[in-house]
């Protein structure tokens, strides 16, 4: 007998493509058709040592060569170091509330003058307030500050009034007009006020009327029996 059975299609096999091929392939091709740019790396530039002969030692101490550390440190030599600048002190007292005191001889005569009106300012404003310009720079030409001291304090302080007004400026574009005032304190509400309950009003009970004991005197009694007798 004839085979009358329908022959079965084969489907066409899909053309492989490049997004068809695993993720580690991908990376792989794209390396090699994409190679990332080589860039080369300059060695951190050689630092000479404060103290050179000490390293030396210990190397030598342990062994090792040194002379390619005395080279490198020839070749690239250490830079002089910086000058300290040593702060001005001043011939003023240490603390602001002190009294300077000045003497002065003449032949036979000692005078002494005292310097108080720093002390005086410290007092004055020492709650956080701050003293006027010309109270500043009188209380500090007193206390010993020298005058390019005082002239600078000046130019600051003007300098500081040429600025106010971009300042307040700046200040009213951000946060408008601010009122000096202080906000009143909110009183806080009570439990009766949030859940709006009237309060009752709580009544005393009466006292009890205290009754007489027999044997307290009764007013009037004694007289009454002498009158009977």
């Amino acid at each position: 007998m004839a085979n009358l059975r329908p022959t079965r299609m084969l489907s066409k096999t899909p053309v492989p493509t490049l997004s068809s091929y695993n993720t580690e392939v991908d990376s792989r091709l794209h390396k090699l058709l994409f190679p990332r740019p080589c860039v080369l790396h300059q060695a951190p530039k050689f630092v000479p040592l404060m103290h050179p002969e000490l390293y030396y030692r210990d190397l030598e101490a342990r062994g090792l060569d040194s002379s390619r550390m005395r080279r490198l440190h020839e070749e690239n030599p250490r830079e002089p170091d910086a000058e300290v600048v040593q702060k001005q002190k001043l011939p003023i007292p240490e603390f602001a509330d002190h009294i300077r005191v000045e003497l002065e001889v003449k032949k036979t005569k000692v005078r002494v003058k005292l310097h108080s009106k720093m002390a005086e300012l410290y007092e004055k404003y020492k709650k956080g307030k701050k003293p006027d310009l010309a109270e500043r720079v009188v209380a500090c030409k007193d206390f010993g500050y020298p005058d390019e001291i005082l002239k600078s304090m000046i130019v600051k302080h003007e300098k500081r009034l040429e600025r106010k007004k971009e300042l307040e400026e700046f200040l009213f574009n951000i946060f408008g007009e601010v009122s000096d005032k202080k906000p009143a304190k909110e009183k806080k509400k009570t439990i009766y006020q949030i859940l709006k309950i009237k309060r009752f009003a709580f009544v005393k009970p009466d006292e009890p009327e205290e009754e007489p004991n027999e044997d307290s005197e009764v007013p009037g009694d004694e007289d009454d029996f002498n009158l009977i007798a």
